[in-house]
């Protein structure tokens, strides 16, 4: 048994990537954590849940007969992305508190009833 961890591109929490193995296989089998939010497309797959493997709970997705240079399609679902929008939600913020502290302080500025030594300040 060979296993082989690895990071998937996503985008939406959906991942399309294609594996194409380099030799032929009695059974090409990928592994989901359980109490994770990750769900796989198994079209082609047998999935059976609640599988136990190094310690951990998974939901195993398999494929018997994996042939060498066939290409095999996985969708799968839940992928977590980051924090990437959350930069994009601080940063319109910050945009916006920078421009209301400006307009509060232009329209509370105290303002001079005249220019001459008798100024006062109203406000």
């Amino acid at each position: 048994m060979l296993s082989i961890g690895f990071k998937v591109p996503a985008s939406d929490g959906v991942s399309h990537f294609t594996l194409v193995p380099g030799m032929d296989m009695d059974m090409l089998a990928i592994f989901l954590p359980q109490n994770s939010h990750l769900t796989m497309d198994d079209s082609g797959f047998k999935k059976q849940e609640n599988f136990p493997f190094s310690g951990k709970i998974y939901n195993s997705y398999s494929m018997i007969g994996a042939t060498a240079g066939s290409e095999y399609k996985l969708l799968i679902k839940g992928v977590p992305e980051g924090r990437g929008d959350y930069w994009v939600v601080g940063w319109v913020i910050a945009g916006l508190l920078l421009l209301g502290g400006g307009l509060g302080a232009y329209l509370t500025k105290p303002k001079l009833t005249n220019t001459g030594q008798e100024a006062e300040v109203v406000g």
